[in-house]
């Protein structure tokens, strides 16, 4: 655990997952002319006890780029639906009670984002809540009370049927879904996912 997360309602939690993203250049040791062009590989998470995960069509093509100094992932060039998450190799995420979720996210033109996350069980299910910056980079910190929830085809990124009450006690992966393909360079639609922290309990697997 990195570091303790001191607000009176959250004495109980720490932050135990935290992530920044790679630079382009540091991905493979050249140099890229342009960091849009750099895929996602593992390299790309600075943490060593993570794993990114794609879902999605077209998910290969999500991008690593640079803004406002960060590295970021990127589904501008994507012509599915796609998911973006992240899984701790040693330790389930309790995401019940006062869990958090902090995120610098942007989003362009109408893209939304909602939280997505993997059960043990392994079913992978999205929530209702929106997120939308309006083109800004912001840090967006979600709550997972209060939400409803939805089956998430794996492969096609799409909704299924309503999932009632599911235990988020034990959960493999968590992450963001952007559930429209995106929409190309400048400022179509598309999101930017960058630095993730997560207050939470953990259980070893």
């Amino acid at each position: 655990m990195l570091c303790d997360f001191l607000a009176s309602s959250m004495l109980r939690y720490s932050v135990i997952l935290f992530c920044r993203f790679l630079a382009a250049i540091r991905l493979s040791g050249l140099t890229f002319s342009n960091p849009m062009n750099t895929r996602v590989t593992p390299a790309v998470v600075t943490n060593p006890n993570l794993e990114v995960k794609l879902y999605g069509q077209d998910a290969k093509v999500i991008r690593a780029a640079t803004h406002e100094q960060r590295t970021d992932l990127w589904n501008g060039m994507t012509t599915s639906p796609a998911a973006v998450t992240l899984r701790d190799r040693r330790n389930f995420l309790d995401l019940t009670e006062a869990a958090r979720l902090r995120w610098i996210v942007r989003t362009n033109a109408i893209h939304t984002l909602h939280p997505v996350v993997k059960l043990a069980d392994g079913r992978l299910i999205v929530g209702d809540r929106e997120i939308t910056t309006h083109g800004e980079f912001l840090s967006v910190e979600i709550a997972f009370t209060g939400m409803r929830w939805y089956t998430l085809d794996p492969e096609k990124v799409v909704v299924r049927t309503e999932v009632m009450n599911p235990s988020l006690r034990m959960v493999d992966e968590v992450g963001m879904a952007m559930l429209i393909p995106g929409g190309g360079h400048g400022i179509a639609g598309s999101a930017n996912l960058s630095n993730v922290e997560l207050f939470a309990y953990s259980m070893p697997r």
